[in-house]
């Protein structure tokens, strides 16, 4: 009798112990960044809850991203829910970022870089679609380029052939290349690229360049975070609104810096960003180069009274609202979904990259609660079974 009521005692603890571990996943989605109230309640919070982490970090960015689809941005702070009928930028990606408003294509490849685990070594804080921003390897496209899911595409939709949008790789075969992009229409969508010449099947953007993130924190590939480049001003420079002149939008003074954006003209322009605008300057007034290397510069050329930061404040200016001419693809105007589609052609408005990234973490998952949960009842039923043995033992 004592015997088989251990081995039903053993069963019952197998059994148990297994259902355990069937039900517990492999490696449950749990959000880096605390959701806003309205995003908290919205079908694409529950979606980002379901992603099952797969240890494999291209396959988990491409799989957060896909949870994504469909998601609309909103028109006024706080409408993040996915779901908005007036457009105007909000969005919960650059919420994330401290940036509601802003324009969010590479917002959302940095959010859902953040939520694959991702550091700032492999995707940096950005929300500039700029190589000299993203940082990372890349190559000008070809049909024959390698490519696959979990690369990064730098695409033109302006027609200046200027990289001014960024879209996440999902998909490759030998005719097509499938990305998922947002801020394409006002949401989160699927856009295919024909593989031979690296358009949009739609006509509506061209891909520039493939890039390569270090997913497998490869050391010969230097940490993208360290490669941002800056402009140290050296002379006193205009602000110009096109890299040909164009309206002359204030003045930057010598001794400043600012991060670099982009390089035009034969390199007789550069594009900087200040105060969440992009600006041209000529290139004859700055000195390139990463943060170190324009501090340096300065001492250089200002001895030991280097007190200049990277500025944040834009310049005094009748026209505070410019629309940069390499800033193309995502609009900033305001309307309704029922006019916009993924087809539509956008402007980009470009602010400043984001440095206050919110690094709450969300509650324990209720799957942990209720497993620990069971798993104490186990051992409580245990205990009470052993306890019932000892007493008939006794009695024998």
């Amino acid at each position: 009798m004592k015997k088989r009521i251990l081995r039903m005692m053993s069963l019952v603890f197998a059994l148990t112990l297994l259902a355990l571990v069937c039900a517990m996943p492999a490696a449950a989605m749990q959000p880096v960044f605390e959701p806003s109230p309205s995003y908290a309640e919205s079908e694409y919070y529950r979606r980002l809850l379901e992603v099952q982490l797969t240890g494999d970090p291209r396959q988990d960015i491409v799989n957060i991203a896909l949870s994504q689809e469909g998601y609309i941005e909103g028109g006024m702070e706080g409408d993040f829910g996915g779901n908005g009928r007036v457009c105007n930028n909000f969005s919960e990606y650059g919420y994330a970022m401290g940036e509601s408003g802003s324009i969010w294509c590479t917002s959302f490849i940095w959010w859902c870089a953040r939520q694959a685990g991702l550091d700032s070594s492999v995707f940096p804080d950005t929300i500039w679609p700029r190589l000299l921003t993203v940082n990372c390897p890349y190559i000008g496209y070809t049909s024959t380029a390698s490519i696959q899911p979990g690369d990064i595409l730098f695409v033109e939709n302006s027609g200046d052939d200027t990289a001014d949008h960024l879209a996440l790789v999902i998909d490759v075969t030998d005719s097509h290349i499938t990305a998922i992009e947002g801020n394409c229409g006002h949401r989160v969508c699927r856009i295919t690229y024909e593989r031979d010449i690296g358009a949009r099947a739609d006509g509506m953007g061209d891909i520039l360049y493939i890039g390569y993130l270090n997913y497998d924190k490869d050391p010969s590939v230097p940490d993208a975070a360290s490669l941002a480049q800056y402009a140290l001003i050296t002379e006193d420079a205009a602000l110009f609104n096109k890299h040909t002149g164009g309206k002359n939008q204030g003045t930057v003074l010598k001794g400043d810096r600012y991060p670099l954006l982009a390089i035009r003209g034969d390199g007789e322009w550069c594009q900087i960003e200040l105060g969440g605008l992009a600006y041209w300057i000529d290139s004859s007034c700055a000195f390139t180069g990463t943060k170190q290397e324009t501090i340096d510069k300065y001492f250089e050329i200002a001895g030991d009274n280097y007190a200049h930061e990277v500025h944040t404040t834009a310049p005094t200016s009748d026209d505070t609202a410019i629309i940069p001419e390499a800033a193309a693809t995502e609009t900033t105007t305001t309307t309704t979904t029922a006019e916009t589609t993924a087809a539509t052609t956008t402007t980009e408005f470009d602010s400043a990259p984001m440095q206050n990234e919110d690094e709450s973490k969300s509650p324990i998952p209720m799957e942990t609660v209720i497993l620990a949960g069971l798993a104490l009842l186990v051992l409580l039923v245990l205990v009470a079974l052993i306890h019932s043995i000892k007493k008939t033992s006794r009695k024998w």
